[in-house]
């Protein structure tokens, strides 16, 4: 459920879960971010695709913890994992592109 309460500064997003129902319903993306770090393009990602931490963690072969401080620039990537999640990421921000402009 989305409630946006902006003279109180309260707003209430739907679960993870319903994010990409959301979207294909509208054929766009209500709730953009714009994703100035590497951790946020993975928060993103992971939003739209309606993975929780626990889930995507798994995905990546990572500790929940580790990829929450991935999430939030806390720590750094390791190589490896940095150049899979940057194709990762790439390959799906040119899809989304396409398909979430209003």
């Amino acid at each position: 459920m989305f409630l946006s309460m902006r003279r109180y500064g309260i707003y209430y997003l739907p679960g993870d879960d319903l994010t990409p129902k959301i979207i294909e319903f509208l054929g766009y993306d209500p709730f953009p971010e714009i994703s100035t770090t590497f951790g946020q393009e993975i928060k993103q990602y992971r939003r739209i695709k309606g993975l929780s931490i626990k889930k995507f963690a798994k995905q990546l072969g990572a500790d929940p913890t580790t990829l929450a401080r991935w999430e939030s620039d806390n720590s750094k990537i390791s190589g490896k994992k940095r150049e899979a999640l940057r194709v990762l990421l790439d390959s799906s921000g040119k899809a989304a592109a396409e398909s979430t402009s209003p």
